[in-house]
Formats: structure tokens, C-alpha cells, sequence
């Protein structure tokens, strides 16, 4: 850890004995250390090089590569480095990222963060490097999960299939699950999210066509807000299959505004493309829920987006509904 209090030491220009004597102080005492922006929350990595430390919003990370410490050493020091910068400046830990690699730690990290990264995307490794990387099985995300607590966000990244069946990735706000092969509609009918990404589905268009039939109905997700589903590249949804029956209407230019969202939403690609305060629908087919929540289906190639729309009055939704009535409903 000395090399890490000198790197202190130099980042907020006072003197090593400094730091140490502050470390030191009970925690009734207050700091005398300030910075003229105090960082916003953490980062802590666990990657497949080496684990890191960086300050959100900050230009300060601090990293111990796998070349020189073992992945105990790491662990250790990330833990210590953490304690010490929380000494200093208190705040969150606003992401956790952690790589298959680390599967004989998963049990080892404890902390408290607003969203949970596991693994990274296939393209970033050749066929070799991705045969060498670990299989994570059920028990051992559940080890994880049971280790660290989620508060946000929960993203099961890749490389490989990383399959879970625990409470979090139900409940959790935010889900975003890439090699998603295994999954069928009744997972997604199980899903109690606020906003969903699933990549590589192979769920049918009439399975979609269900799952929405469920939505319309008050048996839905009732937390949904905002869902994407992401097939394989040659294979794009069939509209007229997926909406058969809904009676959806054929609607232009919407937009969808992200101000309900945290700002941590961002820290991974749990929402649509976007430029970060809306989401432009070009086209669409809108319904509504039984609970008279209005709802767009918007289709993309493979990719197949649902914008919930917050309710709106009773007035409101009869004067639409009845403007609407005058218009061809594409899917009966």
C-alpha cells in the first residue's frame, strides 16, 4: 500500500505522514483533508489485468496490475485503498466491475453499489483467449449476488452465457442480460424490472405477441418502463406477427424523455440508443394497458423496443382515444 499513499500523497499535494495521520484518526474526527470538487462516488475493477480504484468525476484512478500482484494481493488492496479514500472523501460506490476471472473471489467481494457490472463483450476476445475464460455457473453468481449488494443496476455482460435465476435479477431497477439463448417468455413474464435489455433472444414473434397480450393486461409487469429485445443480426422481428390482436395504432415522431431516470442509468447500456435526455421514436404502434398507461412498440431491424408512457387523466386518454378512432388501427 505504500506506493498507493505516495500516489496519494502527490494527487492531493500534502505530505505522506500527512495522509497516514489521518488514516489513523477515529472516525469521530473531522477531516482536514479537502478537495476543491469532492468526487461523486467510486469505481472499483476487477479485471482480468489487475484491479483499479477511480474517483467518479475526478481525473484520479489508481490501478495494481495482474503482473505484479496476485489476485489476493489485489483484492486486499483494493478493499484497504478504499477504506482510506472513504476516510477522506465519503461517497458511493457507484459502479463495481468484475470479470469472470475473479469467479474464486465472487464470494470475497463485499460492498454496497448502485449498479454491477459481470464480464465484458465477447468481441473484444479471440476464439482462444474466450475458450480460456471460465464458465460462471448459477451457484456462482449467486455467491456473488449474495456478496454484493445491488442497489440500481444489474448487468450479466458476457463473455459467455451467465445465467441466474436470483432474487435481484428480478427485482433489481435496471437488467441488462447479453447470451440471452436460454431464455424463455415465461422468464421474461417473470421480470420485474423497471427498464430491461436482453440481447441474443430467440424468443418467436408469437411469443412476443403473448408476452405484450400480458403486458396489455393488469396480470403484466407493472414496473416496466422501458424494455429492448436484441435478436441475432439475419434474423428481424416480423411486425405484423408480433402485433397481431393487440389493436395498435400506427404512430409518428414520439419522444420518450429519460428525465425519470437516475443518471447511473448510463454507467452501462441498459437503455436504447439515445442522446442521453431522450429517446426518438420514429415510428411506432401504440396501445393501451388495461391500467390506461399508454405503451409504443417500436421496431428496429432485430432489435424490438416498448416505451411505457407515464399515465396520463382520465379526460386525456378519452380525448386521444377518440382522435384515434378516426384513424386505421394497423393491427386488429
Amino acid at each position: 500500500m505504500d506506493a498507493f499513499l505516495i500516489d496519494l500523497s502527490e494527487r492531493l499535494n500534502v505530505p505522506k505522514k500527512r495522509i497516514i495521520s489521518h488514516v489513523e484518526k477515529t472516525e469521530n474526527e473531522p477531516s482536514t483533508l479537502i478537495l476543491s470538487s469532492p468526487p461523486s462516488g467510486y469505481i472499483l475493477e476487477y479485471g482480468e489485468f489487475g484491479a483499479r480504484i477511480e474517483m467518479v468525476n475526478l481525473d484520479y484512478e489508481y490501478k495494481w496490475p495482474m503482473r505484479a500482484f496476485k489476485k489476493e494481493q489485489q483484492l486486499e488492496f483494493v478493499n484497504e485503498g478504499f477504506k482510506i479514500l472513504q476516510k477522506f472523501f465519503p461517497a458511493e460506490i457507484q459502479h463495481i466491475m468484475i470479470c469472470p476471472t475473479w469467479i474464486d473471489y465472487f464470494g470475497s467481494i463485499t460492498a454496497t453499489c448502485n449498479v454491477l457490472s459481470l464480464g465484458t463483450e465477447d468481441v473484444w476476445y479471440t476464439e482462444p483467449d474466450l475458450q480460456k475464460m471460465p464458465e460462471v455457473g448459477k451457484l456462482d453468481i449467486t455467491k456473488l449476488l449474495n456478496s454484493v449488494t445491488v442497489k440500481k443496476g444489474l448487468a450479466l455482460i458476457g463473455p459467455k452465457e451467465l445465467r441466474t435465476d436470483h432474487k435481484t435479477m428480478t427485482s433489481i431497477d435496471w437488467l441488462k442480460v447479453n447470451k440471452c439463448q436460454w431464455m424463455r417468455v415465461a422468464h421474461l413474464k417473470r421480470l420485474q424490472n423497471k427498464v430491461i435489455r436482453l440481447s441474443d433472444v430467440t424468443f418467436l414473434d408469437s411469443e412476443i405477441r403473448e408476452f405484450l397480450t400480458h403486458l396489455k393486461s393488469e396480470s403484466g409487469n407493472d414496473r416496466l418502463q422501458v424494455l429492448r429485445l436484441e435478436k441475432e443480426l439475419d434474423d428481424p422481428w416480423k411486425i405484423a406477427e408480433v402485433m397481431k390482436g393487440l389493436k395498435a395504432t400506427l404512430v409518428e415522431s414520439q419522444t420518450y424523455s429519460l428525465d425519470k431516470f437516475d443518471k447511473d442509468i448510463h454507467v452501462d447500456f441498459f437503455l436504447p440508443p439515445s442522446d442521453g435526455k431522450t429517446i426518438d421514436i420514429v415510428e411506432g404502434f401504440e396501445f393501451f394497458r388495461n391500467n390506461k398507461s399508454r405503451v409504443v412498440v417500436e421496431f428496429q431491424g432485430t432489435a424490438l423496443n416498448v416505451f411505457v408512457f407515464d399515465r396520463k387523466s382520465k379526460k386525456r386518454v378519452q380525448e386521444e382515444e377518440s382522435g384515434r378512432n378516426s384513424k386505421r388501427a394497423r393491427f386488429e
